[in-house]
């Protein structure tokens, strides 16, 4: 399901990735490749360009490597003063990120452990075997880290259903 959603999305991956890199050209042209790589937002786009480039190469589309595909909303902030300063006030000077953090591992805990004595004793009724999903606590954590990220939630959801 994974390859299939991501197969039509592809192609326009490919093209916000040869605009991403025209932009990129675009500014080297115009400042000298010295005085565009000299800017530190310079050197995180033309990394970003190259990264996101071999990130659309077929064998690399569904890799770690897209987290540079991601990384690039971090330009976007930089580019508005008004959005950095928003940024800044949400998450502050780290500890209210890290209080952020914080939060989100403990409910993560809380909630596995709730879907855990919820769905630890499914079985299939055709091969009497127990859901792992929800059979021990770490399947639990990861079933609910996975529903948490939203990779592929429906199917954890559809099969608990299932056999709820």
């Amino acid at each position: 399901p994974r390859e299939h959603f991501f197969k039509h999305h592809r192609k326009l991956e490919i093209g916000f990735v040869i605009f991403y890199n025209l932009e990129a050209v675009f500014k080297i042209f115009c400042l000298s490749f010295k005085g565009y790589i000299s800017s530190t937002i310079h050197k995180f786009e033309f990394l970003l360009a190259i990264m996101t480039t071999i990130h659309v190469l077929p064998e690399m589309f569904l890799t770690p490597i897209s987290i540079f595909q991601v990384l690039r909303v971090c330009r976007l902030i930089k580019a508005s003063p008004m959005l950095e300063d928003f940024v800044y006030k949400i998450f502050g000077p780290g500890k209210k990120l890290s209080s952020l953090i914080i939060f989100t591992i403990h409910l993560l805990l809380i909630t596995s452990s709730i879907a855990m004595q919820l769905f630890c004793n499914l079985k299939n009724p055709k091969t009497e075997k127990f859901f792992q999903n929800f059979s021990t606590f770490p399947y639990a954590l990861m079933s609910m880290f996975q529903i948490l990220t939203q990779e592929a939630w429906p199917e954890v959801m559809q099969k608990t259903m299932g056999l709820s």
